[in-house]
């Protein structure tokens, strides 16, 4: 599953990779594990970037440890699946 999404210029690193991680937790469904596994880490490794990163974790109460609603991957990625 590759989906491409679009780098704003001037973005930093670390706002890419957060974005990265955010989209591929909304897209596995918060799965950390497929996550980790989709982007090549160790869930180790994928946990302590969402620590580390500007992720939202405030929505981990709702259910949605992404930071964004469960289809909001689709939809930032204009409903690519």
């Amino acid at each position: 599953m590759h989906v491409l999404f679009t780098v704003e210029p001037g973005c930093s690193i670390a706002e890419v990779e957060a974005r990265l991680v955010r989209e591929t937790l909304a897209r596995v469904t918060s799965n950390r594990r497929k996550a980790a596994e989709i982007l090549e880490i160790s869930p180790r490794a994928l946990a302590y970037k969402i620590k580390s990163l500007p992720i939202d974790t405030a929505a981990k109460h709702q259910g949605h440890e992404s930071g964004l609603p469960k289809d909001a991957g689709d939809r930032a990625l204009g409903g690519v699946t």
